[in-house]
């Protein structure tokens, strides 16, 4: 009589083998192994024990019924389909997939992944510890992808924590239909200085949700907003959910392009080559900061940048005094506002200016709120002067201004349809 337990890890092998192939297809892993490179971990055996024993290349299959409670290191390549740990895991080997895998924090101390060169992440789940957890993903390598992924419950009390956060070497990210939970921010780039060589660049983040749970709020957490770049290149942000992010640990921007020079020794730091583009944004205290330089620490010029074709809704006191659109600080250069509409109950203006004038600013086809004071800036007359003056050689065509406060009368320029609204969507 056939062994019941052999044909049972056939059966295994095969449903794994479909996978890596149709992995393969898609290009996100190598060759699938031989099966006589599968390993299979079962009731009784040691996680870490198995993965010690290997040479490398071997995809490891682990069993339901094994939950491994241990800090590990993944320092050799293998694909690992299935397990279940509850630590913190340093991938310190390239070429390593986790599939499938399902990890939890057991402190709140630290990142619950850390990344190497050539890691795919797809399929996972990843669980802050109940007590907090300061990060999901460091991203510290290149060539990472991360698909199909959930990380949830990442909220830390006194200190900002982040689902996916990056510094240095971070190279060729893609970041694709995940979820992404975070309290401080859910996604950044930047905050630590790091080599001229090692500036994140070519970033991409898309089909994503990236949201705060409304449960977090008045916790004690620090709350600050939901995308950041401090220091990144080449980056495109598409197609996209953003939600919910309100007045505590700062003002509650939802989006954040801001070069920072952060310790004061990487004056290379830059925001530049950024495309957000078709994202829905909604439930917030406020729009968008744009920072053109750091003010503390020298740095590069914020360049080229597009945000187009992206809806901003429910930008209202709900979510804490604030209630600007669009916040631009300290200058910048090729920046494009094209086809995006922004609505919001009692918002304070729609774009605000301070600092150093913005070069070559384009606003095309837009949809903004007046609110109270239309385009402002602290030392000018609000309307067309306060453009003239932070925005000289702009281009301005087909934008429309919804008028919900009837006795304001702020001039804007050619090129602006005034319509009579209300507050609201």
């Amino acid at each position: 009589m056939p062994d019941p337990h052999a044909l049972l890890d056939q059966s295994i092998l095969h449903g794994v083998q479909s996978i890596l192939l149709q992995l393969q297809a898609k290009q996100l892993i190598p060759p699938p192994p031989r099966p006589g490179d599968v390993v299979f971990v079962g009731p009784g055996q040691s996680l870490p024990s198995v993965l010690a024993g290997l040479s490398g290349g071997e995809t490891v299959v682990v069993s339901r019924e094994v939950v491994t409670v241990a800090d590990m290191t993944l320092s050799k390549p293998v694909t690992l389909v299935g397990a279940q740990i509850t630590g913190l895991v340093d991938v310190t080997a390239p070429d390593v997939t986790l599939l499938q895998c399902r990890l939890t924090g057991p402190h709140e101390h630290g990142a619950l992944l850390s990344t190497a060169d050539r890691l795919l992440v797809k399929s996972c789940i990843l669980r802050g510890s109940p007590t907090g957890q300061h990060r999901g993903i460091y991203v510290r390598s290149a060539n990472v992808t991360i698909a199909d992924t959930q990380i949830l419950g990442m909220w830390k009390s006194g200190q900002e924590a982040q689902a996916i956060a990056g510094w240095a070497c971070v190279k060729q990210l893609l970041v694709e239909r995940c979820i992404l939970e975070g309290a401080g921010e859910n996604f950044i780039l930047g905050g630590a200085d790091c080599a001229e060589t090692e500036v994140p660049e070519d970033i991409t983040i898309r089909g994503c949700t990236l949201r705060k749970p409304t449960a977090w709020r008045n916790k004690g957490y620090v709350v600050k907003n939901i995308l950041e770049l401090k220091n990144a290149r080449r980056v495109l942000i598409e197609d996209n959910l953003l939600e919910h992010v309100w007045v505590e640990g700062q003002t509650g921007f939802a989006v954040v392009l801001t070069p920072r020079n952060q310790d004061g020794s990487a004056p290379w730091s830059c925001v530049e080559d950024v495309i957000f583009r078709r994202n829905t944004v909604r439930h917030m205290a406020a729009g968008i900061q744009l920072l053109g330089c750091d003010y503390t620490h020298p740095s590069q010029l914020m360049k080229r940048v597009t945000i187009e074709d992206n809806v901003f809704e429910d930008i209202s006191t709900t979510w804490g005094e604030n209630g600007r659109c669009l916040q631009f600080s300290h200058g910048g250069e090729d920046v494009q506002f094209r086809r995006n509409r922004f609505s919001g109950w009692y918002t304070n203006s729609f774009m605000t200016f301070e600092g150093a004038p913005l070069m070559r600013l384009v606003v095309d086809g837009n949809t903004f709120p007046e609110g109270y004071y239309g385009i402002k800036a602290d030392d000018t007359s609000i309307g067309t002067p306060t453009l003239d003056k932070y925005a000289p050689d702009r281009i301005w065509t087909n934008n429309t201004v919804v008028r919900a406060v009837s006795s304001n009368n702020y001039p804007y320029p050619a090129g602006t349809n005034v319509v009579a609204g209300s507050w609201g969507p």
